[in-house]
């Protein structure tokens, strides 16, 4: 951590091998990884990104999780978006469901066009994953505004087969739709 924070030129093929290369500790390499964007987010994009698009490695890598999140922390770093990565890895259903969960969470505090269009098919996925779908509701909440976040979920609602959804759907529109809410 001192080496990658005090000479990240000097440390970054080392953390680019621990990323990479079976070997070490699956916890070093997972380090490595966070450390490697944190320090070299240039690079990182360019070994990363391969790796988060893939919904079945072929190596043992670390975990997909953290992977998004450093390649995150990498775009945040250099400026760009990773939103289409994002609403990829959110709306593949072979992803890892750790990573896709950080990735709906992630894009509902990237109100972005895709960000949106990406949380709405989630919003409506019938895999049965309440829990994320919950999320996209959330950070549809967070992205829309108001009028079109509540018309959204009373279309869906009117939809809705499972109770459960339905009911957190209603919740979710008497607490932020009706008239007497004050703005967020």
């Amino acid at each position: 951590d001192v080496a990658a924070h005090a000479a990240p030129e000097d440390v970054r093929p080392l953390l680019e091998s621990l990323v990479t290369q079976y070997g070490p500790t699956l916890e070093l390499r997972t380090e490595a990884t966070m450390l490697f964007a944190e320090t070299s987010p240039a690079r990182a994009l360019e070994v990363l990104e391969p790796m988060v698009k893939k919904a079945h490695p072929t190596q043992t890598q670390p975990p997909a999780e953290f992977i998004l999140r450093s390649f995150i922390t990498a775009c945040d770093k250099t400026g760009r978006s990773p939103v289409p990565e994002l609403a990829d890895v959110a709306t593949n259903l072979f992803m890892d469901e750790t990573a896709r969960i950080h990735a709906v969470k992630e894009l509902g505090h990237r109100p972005e066009p895709l960000a949106i269009q990406a949380l709405q098919a989630i919003l409506v996925e019938s895999t049965g994953d309440g829990y994320i779908r919950r999320m996209a509701a959330q950070g549809l909440r967070d992205s829309l505004p108001k009028e079109n976040a509540c018309e959204l979920f009373q279309g869906i609602s009117e939809r809705e087969a499972d109770l459960n959804f339905l009911q957190f759907l209603r919740d979710m529109m008497d607490k932020n739709c009706s008239p007497a809410t004050p703005p967020r």
